[in-house]
């Protein structure tokens, strides 16, 4: 008898194991977003075109909707002059031009600038059983167009700052030459970065924020770019070795009680 109940044992122990195999499903969406500084204000919809997904809903901290997911990109920032760059598209390229007679455009002052990106997943529940869950706001690029006029304070250093507490960093230095051509797109230097990314265990949301160049060193920007995913991963118990598990389980409970 006592063989027995350790074959059993055995069994069962197996069949535990074989249960805890499961299918890692990974959920993600990705968004491509560009923001022009158009009339004092951070807008969309100067790159409708290229931007992925084109919804009116995208405009500066409208949340919207990408699959399981809603994304909510919110720019800050105060006008530095009445006139500046068209940050626009041309063909499926954003790019940005040069003032024009009748533009609205203008362009923002580094220094009260600021970039939030929140992700949240707001998609069906996890099916039953699920667990190990974790969720990521990936950014594979952030980006700004940024000019330094001779006659502006402080240096000519600019960097892209992340001030998420989780996942705090810098971009590369770049040493702008001053130009007072602040209205040609061509006069800006293209500021581009991929901060490195973080996972939350277990979490449903992410908000990742930016700066940019230090507060004592005024700049004009233009044309934001945020490119990136949301993900959500987690793990499903594989059900034929659930089923499997059960069936023992009865069986061995059978055999006790015979």
């Amino acid at each position: 008898m006592k063989a027995k109940l350790m074959m059993i044992a055995g069994l069962v122990s197996s069949l535990v194991t074989t249960a805890v195999n499961a299918a890692v499903v990974t959920d993600t969406s990705a968004f491509d977003i560009g923001l022009g500084f158009n009339n004092g204000i951070w807008t969309s919809q100067e790159t409708p075109t290229v931007n992925d997904p084109d919804t009116v809903s995208n405009i500066n901290s409208v949340p919207f909707v990408v699959g399981d997911f809603t994304i909510t990109i919110t720019a800050t920032s105060a006008s530095i002059g009445s006139q500046g760059p068209h940050f626009g598209e041309s063909g499926l390229t954003r790019v940005l031009g040069d003032y024009g007679v009748g533009d609205v455009s203008s362009f923002a002052q580094s220094t009260t600038s600021s970039l939030s990106i929140t992700a949240t997943y707001t998609g069906p529940a996890l099916p039953g059983g699920a667990y190990d869950d974790s969720f990521q706001l990936t950014l594979d690029q952030v980006s700004i167009y940024a000019i330094k006029h001779p006659a502006w304070a402080g240096g000519a250093d600019f960097y892209i700052t992340e001030t998420t507490g989780a996942n705090p960093g810098a971009s590369s230095t770049t040493t702008l030459t001053t130009n007072p051509n602040y209205n040609t797109g061509s006069a800006y230097t293209h500021i581009v970065w991929n901060p490195g990314d973080f996972a939350i265990n277990g979490g449903t949301s992410s908000t990742r924020t930016f700066t940019f160049a230090n507060a004592a060193d005024l700049f004009a920007v233009d044309g934001i770019e945020i490119i990136g995913s949301a993900v959500r991963t987690y793990n499903i118990p594989e059900s034929a070795s659930l089923a499997i598990l059960a069936l023992g389980a009865a069986a061995l409970l059978g055999r006790r009680r015979s």
